[in-house]
């Protein structure tokens, strides 16, 4: 539901609604409103904020880093729960304001370089500020994701590449600048198979098919997003048979087991890839082949 408060990003000081025209008669009532609150004196706020949005509120924070990246469900893995929070650089009270609170928070001092809200940062200074918190192929994983799911522009995420400090130039090399996976779980595989020398095409095309996962080596098609539900069990097995007939094994993998049991399934997909080029020697077939 709307409030007063909505044309200000959900939060604002009793100044900035002086500055807006509103007099003290106006101010009066958002004070008494019944869906407004006072996280503290001379602040007011929607009282529909989630317990994040509070928190970065009574700090005079914004919700920054993973923290705002997962409320996006951009990409972040499994990080331990915290919440990231961008507080002013030079105010004596935030450390007394962010002690206070009942929770765990990781603050961030960086100036951040994009408009944001009052609650959030910009989506490019949250990933600018996740090169120091999350792991490296998370953090490829993420900026792909946010790609993908239309929070980053290609052009912003090279700009971004191009921005990171120098200890991070070598990693992000590692980035697929055509932005083609659908998941996180699409990257970390490609990023894995790629170390180890094999070439791996996301977002493949199979003809007939449509798109696998990671083609790796033309030969297998990883399938790494499950199958979750029930009527697409037999679509999923026409597309596995289709996909088979064109000479390429189709491999499915829980995404549950790819960190779990990561070992198996290379063991797994080198042995496939293993066994595909063998079949194809003896069928006399190159990597293009058509079915026979």
């Amino acid at each position: 539901m709307h409030t007063p408060l909505c044309r200000f990003g959900h939060v604002a000081t009793t100044g900035e609604l002086r500055a807006a025209g509103l007099s003290s008669r106006e101010i009066a009532a958002i004070r008494k409103h019944p869906l407004c609150c006072r996280p503290r004196r001379g602040l007011y706020a929607c009282g529909d904020l989630n317990s994040a949005e509070r928190s970065a509120v009574q700090c005079g924070g914004r919700i920054d880093c993973i923290s705002l990246l997962r409320s996006l469900e951009i990409w972040v893995g499994d990080p331990p729960p915290a919440l990231h929070l961008r507080v002013p650089r030079n105010s004596g009270r935030t450390g007394e304001r962010l002690a206070a609170l009942r929770r765990r928070v990781i603050p961030h001092r960086r100036r951040p370089t994009r408009a944001g809200t009052r609650l959030y940062v910009s989506v490019f200074d949250a990933l600018r500020q996740a090169m120091d918190c999350l792991p490296p192929d998370d953090l490829i994983a993420a900026i792909e994701s946010a790609v993908h799911l239309g929070y980053l522009s290609t052009d912003d995420a090279l700009e971004l590449i191009a921005a990171a400090p120098t200890r991070m130039k070598r990693l992000l090399h590692e980035v697929d600048t055509e932005f083609r996976a659908q998941s996180g779980l699409e990257t970390k595989v490609r990023l894995r198979f790629t170390r180890l020398g094999y070439r791996v095409e996301p977002q493949a095309r199979i003809p007939g098919v449509g798109h696998v996962d990671n083609l790796i080596e033309g030969l297998v098609a990883l399938e790494t997003n499950g199958r979750d539900h029930e009527g697409s069990r037999s679509t999923d097995y026409y597309r596995d048979l289709v996909t088979e007939a064109w000479g390429i094994r189709v491999i499915s993998v829980d995404p549950a087991l790819i960190d779990e049991h990561w070992d198996v399934i290379q063991q797994v997909v080198e042995d496939a890839i293993a066994e595909a080029r063998l079949l194809r020697r003896l069928r006399g077939r190159n990597s293009d082949g058509a079915p026979d």
